[in-house]
Protein backbone atom coordinates (compact mmCIF):
# COMPACT_ATOMS: atom_id res chain seq x y z
CA UNK A 1 0.00 0.00 0.00
CA UNK A 2 0.58 3.76 -0.88
CA UNK A 3 1.68 6.29 2.01
CA UNK A 4 -1.25 7.94 0.82
CA UNK A 5 -3.88 4.57 1.36
CA UNK A 6 -3.11 4.92 4.47
CA UNK A 7 -3.92 8.61 5.49
CA UNK A 8 -6.59 9.48 3.37
CA UNK A 9 -10.03 8.49 3.75
CA UNK A 10 -11.37 6.74 0.52
CA UNK A 11 -13.83 9.67 -0.63
CA UNK A 12 -12.22 13.00 -0.08
CA UNK A 13 -13.25 16.48 0.20
CA UNK A 14 -12.99 18.93 -2.61
CA UNK A 15 -11.47 21.02 0.32
CA UNK A 16 -8.62 17.87 0.97
CA UNK A 17 -8.37 17.49 -2.54
CA UNK A 18 -7.27 21.11 -3.55
CA UNK A 19 -4.81 21.13 -0.42
CA UNK A 20 -3.35 17.91 -1.77
CA UNK A 21 -3.12 19.28 -4.95
CA UNK A 22 -2.02 22.92 -4.05
CA UNK A 23 -4.26 24.12 -6.22
CA UNK A 24 -6.97 26.41 -5.43
CA UNK A 25 -11.07 24.69 -3.87
CA UNK A 26 -11.99 27.24 -7.11
CA UNK A 27 -9.87 25.37 -9.31
CA UNK A 28 -11.38 21.87 -7.82
CA UNK A 29 -15.30 23.13 -8.43
CA UNK A 30 -14.93 24.03 -12.02
CA UNK A 31 -12.81 20.64 -12.65
CA UNK A 32 -16.26 18.97 -11.39
CA UNK A 33 -18.77 21.23 -12.97
CA UNK A 34 -16.69 20.30 -16.10
CA UNK A 35 -16.87 16.85 -15.65
CA UNK A 36 -12.69 16.93 -15.20
CA UNK A 37 -12.99 15.20 -12.10
CA UNK A 38 -14.59 11.71 -11.02
CA UNK A 39 -17.09 12.86 -8.31
CA UNK A 40 -20.31 11.57 -6.66
CA UNK A 41 -22.54 13.37 -4.33
CA UNK A 42 -22.86 12.01 -1.00
CA UNK A 43 -25.18 12.91 1.61
CA UNK A 44 -25.99 15.87 -0.49
CA UNK A 45 -22.00 16.98 -0.24
CA UNK A 46 -19.32 16.50 -3.60
CA UNK A 47 -16.80 13.90 -2.78
CA UNK A 48 -13.97 12.50 -4.67
CA UNK A 49 -12.31 9.14 -4.87
CA UNK A 50 -8.77 9.12 -3.70
CA UNK A 51 -7.65 7.26 -6.67
CA UNK A 52 -7.60 11.16 -8.45
CA UNK A 53 -4.92 11.92 -6.04
CA UNK A 54 -2.80 8.89 -7.56
CA UNK A 55 -3.48 9.49 -11.37
CA UNK A 56 -2.01 11.82 -13.81
CA UNK A 57 -2.87 15.21 -13.05
CA UNK A 58 -2.22 16.98 -16.54
CA UNK A 59 -5.77 17.89 -16.66
CA UNK A 60 -5.11 20.54 -14.13
CA UNK A 61 -2.48 22.50 -16.31
CA UNK A 62 -6.12 22.58 -19.15
CA UNK A 63 -8.46 23.58 -16.37
CA UNK A 64 -5.81 26.30 -14.96
CA UNK A 65 -5.31 28.35 -18.42
CA UNK A 66 -9.66 27.75 -19.27
CA UNK A 67 -10.53 29.22 -15.44
CA UNK A 68 -8.28 32.02 -15.21
CA UNK A 69 -8.48 34.60 -17.60
CA UNK A 70 -5.23 35.81 -19.71
CA UNK A 71 -5.72 39.30 -20.02
CA UNK A 72 -2.99 41.41 -21.56
CA UNK A 73 -0.74 43.13 -19.08
CA UNK A 74 -1.38 46.78 -19.12
CA UNK A 75 1.94 49.06 -18.19
CA UNK A 76 0.71 52.11 -16.11
CA UNK A 77 2.94 55.05 -16.51
CA UNK A 78 3.55 57.15 -13.43
CA UNK A 79 4.28 60.07 -13.21
CA UNK A 80 8.11 60.66 -12.81
CA UNK A 81 8.92 61.72 -9.35
CA UNK A 82 11.11 65.01 -8.84
CA UNK A 83 14.14 65.29 -6.95
CA UNK A 84 14.49 67.98 -5.09
CA UNK A 85 18.05 69.08 -3.27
Amino acid sequence: MNDIDDLLPLWLTPVQVAKHLQVSQQTIYNMVHAKQLPHRWIGGRIRIPRSVLQEDAECLDETRSRTTKSDPIKTVAFPASSTQP
